[in-house]
């Protein structure tokens, strides 16, 4: 893993990048990862993006982690949700200028979950992947049309894990609940990781 920077809209970002390898049986796919509300202590840092990244590079995906806007050495300042969609732009054009590949797996969690719904309404991806996306910062989202992976908590106390499903029903979407899981899933990132892995042997047989 290195430590890389390329340009945004609102000045630099900061990121670390697995580029990955092609070889007979990896999954010829790449993946951005956008981090927790930048107000709240959110970072490329992550442990629930970590949890995330963890399956992917296990399977010689090149995964890009990025700072949004105003966290880290990333310039800028906070954009409630608005410049983070340009942010995650930026991270897509930069990682397929240094690893190519053939498909495009954005994921995020909680904010950056809610980034990464409406940027899908402009990206070319092939998949995402949502963990505790967050419906009150859904606004200007729509549902999913690519097939989507989302993962929730059972006992997550800021996103209601029943009405979160219902919001994907009629969209191409695989909702994973795990049971005692609260907002952080303290104790339960091997869970996501499985989620995750299990997710990419359907759809790539990694």
């Amino acid at each position: 893993m290195s430590h890389t920077v390329f340009d945004g809209s609102a000045g630099r970002l900061e990121g670390y990048l697995e580029e990955g390898y092609l070889e007979e049986g990896s999954v010829d796919a790449g993946a951005v990862l956008c981090h927790p509300h930048p107000l709240y202590g959110g970072s490329m840092d992550d442990m629930v993006l970590q949890a995330i990244a963890s399956p992917m590079t296990s399977s010689s995906m090149p995964v890009l982690r990025f700072n949004f806007r105003g966290v880290g050495a990333s310039e800028g300042d906070y954009d409630k949700g608005e410049g983070e969609v340009d942010d995650l732009l930026s991270a897509i054009d930069h990682l397929r200028s240094v690893s190519p590949c053939r498909e495009l797996i954005v994921a995020g969690y909680s904010f950056g979950a809610a980034v990464a719904l409406k940027a899908a309404r402009t990206l070319d991806c092939s998949h995402l992947m949502l963990v505790a996306p967050p419906l009150s910062l859904f606004r200007g989202a729509s549902r999913p049309v690519v097939p989507t992976l989302v993962i929730v908590g059972e006992a997550d106390q800021l996103v209601d894990s029943a009405e979160t499903a219902a919001w994907f029903e009629g969209a191409p979407a695989v909702i994973e609940s795990i049971a005692g899981a609260d907002h952080f899933f303290f104790g339960a990132h091997d869970r996501i990781s499985q989620a995750v892995a299990g997710y990419l042997g359907k759809h790539y047989g990694a």
